[in-house]
């Protein structure tokens, strides 16, 4: 399976309405990379079995009917809350349902880095960053004067 780049960039106005009229299942899956691992960066990769098992475990949080995931981070914390679409498919299906983001290009063939870590591409990087939103901006460090003796 190879990724498909698209070869014109979609604007973010473009993501948010692709976004908007994505299936639950897929939204889930692009919404947990952030929340698998909170020292995540842009750009990391996650293994599909962790991807699976994050999304299924989250049926053991109680209350049964609360499935909010609060992202730590440096500026505070991002709600999300998954659909719990997964249960209604078995791991084949799955595991196609990858296939598919990665035909799309939104995720990099498992092979490329060698790994079969499930990589975003940076348009899956962006439409990640609109399912689950983005951290704000950290504030600008003031500028360390430049030593005298420099």
């Amino acid at each position: 399976m190879t990724a498909t780049e698209p070869t014109v960039v979609p604007t973010d106005d473009q993501l948010r309405e692709y976004a908007a009229d994505l299936p639950d299942l897929y939204k889930d899956i692009l919404a947990a990379y952030p929340f698998v691992n909170d020292a995540r960066r842009d750009g990391d990769g996650v293994f599909e079995s962790t991807l699976r098992n994050f999304l299924r475990n989250l049926g053991q949080i109680k209350p049964a009917d609360m499935h909010w995931v609060l992202r730590s981070g440096p500026v505070g914390r991002h709600p999300y809350k998954f659909t719990r679409a997964i249960d209604e498919y078995t791991d084949d299906e799955f595991s196609a349902a990858v296939d598919r983001l990665i035909e799309y290009g939104f995720i990099s063939p498992r092979v490329a880095n060698g790994l079969g870590l499930l990589t975003p591409t940076p348009t899956g990087e962006r439409l990640i960053e609109i399912l689950a939103g983005k951290p704000e901006s950290r504030r600008e460090l003031p500028e360390l004067p430049k030593p005298m003796w420099r």
